[in-house]
């Protein structure tokens, strides 16, 4: 499910980022009103957050002609504003709005109110990958962690990345003791540019040369590198009018993969 956000905060457009990614919506952000229209017409979104001032009647106009225009008639809006008034509220009733997100804006709970609106305006929620992305060749990125069982330090190119894990092709000899599936990592590393994320993996797939693991309890910091690695990947495809690498299938819930992990972690 893609979704387009406009707001002119930087803040906000990055608690949407690091909030929807991880929840396998597709998420771009742009923060003025001139490149709505063009952005909409590279590829189809599914949902347009938009942020609104009731004054404003530029962005207000451009909501009834996205509404009336059968090429974006299917994305359904919903309105960031700021108290709105009753007669606002059924103006936008009437232009075919699907809800409200009202603000002073929080981050906390942002997930459950977006799910919230999308229930209320019946807006099917189809299952959701996590949304993988091929690194530019030229940012060669790296991840690096020792084998849980003879302590080797193992790293490999990264070939696939997402806000859920990651596959990679192993550099040099790794032996099956080395590494297997559903052994546990727990200071897993990738190095992005200038930037380290860490954190806990579990091996959810091993053939030949590739890799692939699953996160597990990553720290929001962390989290939020990869997302806005993701985020910067899908703004380059949206400027090349591309369209993002996606798994083929979703990986493992982290939390039923984490039953199976062994007891004991030994440290990487």
């Amino acid at each position: 499910m893609r979704v387009l956000v406009l707001d002119f905060s930087t803040q906000v457009r990055e608690s949407f980022i690091t909030t929807l990614l991880p929840a396998g919506f597709e998420v771009i952000a742009i923060k003025e009103k001139k490149e709505l229209i063009p952005t909409i017409a590279k590829m189809p979104f599914d949902i347009a957050v938009l942020e609104v001032v009731e004054s404003d009647k530029e962005i207000i106009q451009m909501i009834r002609m996205l509404r009336a225009d059968p090429r974006f008639a299917n994305i359904k809006i919903i309105v960031h504003i700021n108290s709105p008034s009753k007669q606002f509220i059924i103006d936008m009733i009437k232009a075919g709005v699907a809800g409200y997100l009202i603000k002073p804006f929080a981050e906390k709970g942002l997930l459950t109110r977006f799910q919230n609106i999308l229930t209320k305006a019946n807006i099917e929620m189809k299952e959701r990958r996590h949304v993988r992305v091929k690194p530019d060749p030229k940012d060669n990125i790296i991840v690096t962690f020792r084998s849980p069982t003879t302590h080797k330090v193992i790293s490999g190119k990264v070939l696939d990345i997402s806000a859920g894990g990651v596959a990679f092709s192993l550099f040099g000899a790794v032996t099956d003791e080395d590494l297997a599936v559903r052994q546990f990592v727990n200071n897993f590393q990738i190095q992005i540019e200038r930037v380290r994320a860490t954190t806990p993996a579990l091996i959810i797939a091993k053939q030949e040369k590739i890799c692939a693991v699953q996160y597990y309890k990553i720290q929001d910091f962390d989290l939020n590198i990869i997302c806005k690695y993701v985020y910067d990947r899908l703004s380059k495809d949206i400027d090349n009018a591309g369209k993002p690498v996606e798994a083929a299938a979703p990986a493992p819930d982290a939390d039923e993969s984490a039953a199976d992990a062994p007891e004991n972690k030994d440290e990487a």
